[in-house]
């Protein structure tokens, strides 16, 4: 699936090969990306039982640049469909689209000060069609990362968000609320 990654999780964490004596060590690591909240002075992952999950990278290979993950953002990339790994979501993203195709998906994090809140225990709570890879909560604080197709909505305390694809640039999109009354 084609994934245009509109924003990241709070939460960065990175896993070195095991040999010590490989010169690529570093360039081979494995990057995940998924949701926190400020709990003290760290940012932890505070994640609802069944909404636990994150995003692989597979090494710099994948198109990420560790240095600066924020080059990736408006960038499509391939990716392999939400599987469960011990228990947990997760999305591997394996490379970097250069032409241009319209997604599948945006990758879409938001948080309760953005939304109010997102309303997923309730009925209706989103499109049938999106994605939940991870919610992290504690208390009024949130932080969602969700796979969004286009013209997908989720409810939240300030109304309805929808993912409007943009008009003039074929992989980009945005998600617009329509707020309740």
């Amino acid at each position: 699936m084609l994934v245009t990654i509109k924003s990241f999780g709070s939460l960065w964490s990175r896993r070195l090969g095991k040999d010590l004596s490989d010169p690529k060590r570093f360039v081979r690591a494995t990057y995940f990306n998924t949701t926190g909240i400020p709990v003290g002075r760290r940012i932890q992952y505070r994640w609802k039982a069944e909404a636990g999950g994150d995003i692989k990278f597979l090494g710099m290979a994948s198109g990420l640049d560790p240095n600066y993950p924020s080059r990736s953002i408006n960038q499509t990339f391939e990716c392999g469909e939400l599987e469960i790994w011990q228990g947990h979501n997760r999305v591997v993203v394996r490379r970097k689209v250069s032409h241009a195709e319209r997604p599948d998906y945006f990758l879409i994090v938001t948080t309760g000060v953005q939304t109010g809140g997102l309303c997923l225990d309730e009925k209706p709570s989103k499109s049938e069609d999106i994605v939940v890879v991870s919610v992290s909560q504690w208390r009024e604080q949130q932080e969602v990362m969700l796979l969004m197709p286009a013209f997908s909505w989720v409810r939240g305390k300030l109304g309805t968000f929808f993912v409007e694809p943009s008009r003039d640039k074929l992989l980009n999109g945005l998600l617009r609320l329509e707020p309740a009354f």
